[in-house]
């Protein structure tokens, strides 16, 4: 039988602990709002909002980029995300339409990045509206499968 050595590219790559600066990555973060408002399930025509059925929400910090946060606004579905905040029992500032001057509204931004950033959906259940089918979530991962 042939040995073959392997390619020195191919060797197994170091632990982290073993390179300078490496840090552990930590804990995985859960499903974000901004996640969920952009899903919809495989394979379907009307799979648009998938429903939350959320077992454990917690809630985080995240630094907050006023810009980031207005470009998102053209990106996201405001009543989906208004609907989401109330199906998981979110108090929110957020008014039932987006501002005018939301670019320039801070207080409105601050209230939309916390929606979006930093509530997080760690263990549960999203719901396709056509089929009724159940995609898990667990910790924090959302499985479309």
């Amino acid at each position: 039988m042939l040995a073959v050595a392997a390619h020195p590219s191919h060797a197994p790559l170091p632990r982290c602990a073993q390179v300078a600066g490496c840090e552990p990555l930590a804990a995985p973060d859960g499903m974000k709002l901004l996640t969920h408002n952009m899903l919809m399930s495989p394979g379907t025509r009307n799979g648009y909002p998938l429903g939350v059925e959320a077992e454990k929400v917690d809630k985080t910090e995240a630094e907050f980029n006023g810009d980031f946060m207005a470009r998102m606004v053209g990106k996201i579905d405001y009543k989906v995300l208004l609907s989401t905040l109330a199906s998981l029992s979110v108090e929110t500032t957020l008014p039932p339409q987006v501002p005018d001057n939301f670019a320039q509204d801070e207080p409105f931004l601050l209230g939309l990045h916390h929606a979006l950033m930093e509530i997080e959906v760690i263990e549960g259940s999203l719901v396709c509206p056509e089929t009724g089918k159940r995609f898990p979530i667990k910790e924090g991962i959302p499985s479309l499968l």
